[in-house]
C-alpha cells in the first residue's frame, strides 16, 4: 500500500521546499515517489474564487463571508471529497511507494473552512461548538483511516514575523496573524491528539536537511 507523507502549515514556511527535498532524495535512493496536490486548485476553483471576489465589491470581508457561508462550505467540502477520489485512486493505480503531499490534504480544507465560519459568527450563531468540534474530530478520524497508520504528517512552521519577510519577497498576499495563528493551534491537535506518525519542523533559522531527512527516513520505518 502506498505511504502518504503529508507536509502542513501555513503558506510560506517552507513545505514545498522540503517536499522536493524528500523526492530528491527518494529519486537518489533508487525510489520513485508520486507527488501529487491533492486539494483540489482546478480552473473550477480558481473561477469560483474570482466570482466572489466580484461579489464582494470592496465589502467587509466577514460580512461576505457571512452572507456567502453555505457557498464556502460547499466549496471545501467539494475539495474533501474530490481529495479522498483523488488518493483512493493514486492508491489503486500508482506504482509508487511513497505519496508527498504538500499542501495539507484534508486538514487544510476543514481548517480552513471552520476558520470561516468561526470567525463570521456562522458557528457561534447557527450551531453548537462543542458539536462541531465533535464532527471535525470525527472527520480528521475517518482520513486517518483512509491515510492508514503508517502515514507520516511533517509539520512546517516559522514565527509570523519570518512568514511576512518571505511574503514581501516573494510578492505574495499576507495570511493574516490571526489565521496563521489559528492554523499553529489545529495543526498541533492533529499532530498531538492523533496516531499519525509526525515529524515538527522549524524553518525560522533554516534546516538541517541531513537531520531532517534521517528523521523522515526513521518515520517511514517505525
Amino acid at each position: 500500500m502506498i505511504m502518504a507523507i503529508i507536509l502542513i502549515g501555513p503558506q510560506g514556511s517552507g513545505k514545498t521546499t522540503l517536499a522536493k527535498f524528500i523526492v530528491k532524495k527518494f529519486l537518489s535512493k533508487g525510489f520513485n515517489p508520486c507527488v501529487i496536490k491533492l486539494i483540489d486548485y482546478t480552473i473550477f476553483h480558481h473561477a469560483y474564487l474570482r466570482a466572489l471576489s466580484k461579489l464582494s465589491n470592496g465589502s467587509d470581508s466577514s460580512i461576505l463571508f457571512s452572507k456567502l457561508f453555505p457557498l464556502y462550505a460547499l466549496q471545501h467540502i467539494m475539495g474533501l471529497l474530490i481529495s479522498y477520489i483523488k488518493f483512493t485512486i493514486l492508491r489503486l493505480v500508482s506504482r509508487c511507494v511513497f505519496m508527498v503531499e504538500d499542501e495539507g490534504f484534508i486538514f487544510k480544507e476543514i481548517l480552513d473552512l471552520y476558520f470561516i465560519a468561526y470567525v463570521t459568527g456562522s458557528l457561534r450563531s447557527r450551531f453548537n461548538l462543542r458539536l462541531i468540534r465533535g464532527v471535525l474530530a470525527l472527520i480528521l478520524a475517518l482520513g486517518g483511516k483512509i491515510l492508514g497508520r503508517n502515514a507520516v504528517i511533517i509539520y512546517v512552521s516559522a514565527p509570523y514575523d519570518v512568514l511576512k519577510v518571505r511574503y514581501i519577497i516573494d510578492n505574495r498576499g499576507i495570511e493574516p496573524k490571526p489565521y496563521v495563528d489559528f492554523q499553529d493551534v489545529a495543526y498541533r491537535l492533529i499532530i498531538n491528539k492523533f496516531y499519525y506518525k509526525t515529524i515538527q519542523v522549524n524553518t525560522a533559522n533554516g534546516v538541517d536537511y541531513s537531520s531532517f531527512i534521517t528523521q523522515v527516513i526513521k518515520a517511514i520505518g517505525e
